[in-house]
């Protein structure tokens, strides 16, 4: 079974607005373009949290989770910069913003090629499929308007 990378990156960027538009309710700190409710990050600690997690869904070797965890620091990092970039341009292009994230991620999967086996590399893009069928169902149920329900409007009135 063939892979389509650009559209598992597409479908990655596509999951990870999703969470992004619905995680934080507030004004990002700074404002800026984006507006309300964007901005969500994962911090260094979130990083590592999720390569143990792969470490452990992929039973990584000591050297494989080393490595790994290094390109998602530096992934981390790339995705810092790009964002600092966007809030810094005064202008917000989202299909520029989109292609640079799909190249970093598309970077960042060519590096886990090297370190993982056939095997668990496939492994490794079934748990992202995943996380992303996970992310798009999260948002949905937290957007009614998206589920097809109505909100809840004051004093208990549909």
């Amino acid at each position: 079974m063939k892979i389509n990378l650009k559209l598992v990156g597409l479908t990655l960027l596509v999951g990870l607005f999703s969470l992004q538009l619905s995680a934080q309710g507030g004004q990002r700190p700074g404002g800026g373009p984006g507006g309300p409710g964007r901005g969500f990050q994962m911090s260094e600690e979130d990083v590592k949290r999720r390569v143990n997690d792969l470490s452990e869904n992929l039973k990584l070797s000591d050297d494989q989770h080393k490595k790994i965890l290094d390109y998602e620091l530096e992934f981390y990092t790339k995705m810092q910069v790009e964002r600092e970039k966007m809030r810094n341009s005064g202008e917000f292009d989202r299909d520029a913003m989109r292609e640079r994230m799909i190249k970093v991620r598309e970077e960042r999967d060519k590096k886990y090629e090297e370190v993982l086996s056939p095997a668990q590399m496939e492994k490794y893009r079934e748990l992202r499929e995943q996380r992303m069928n996970q992310r798009r169902q999260q948002f949905q149920e937290s957007d009614p308007q998206k589920s097809g329900e109505r909100p809840t409007r004051g004093r208990g009135r549909n």
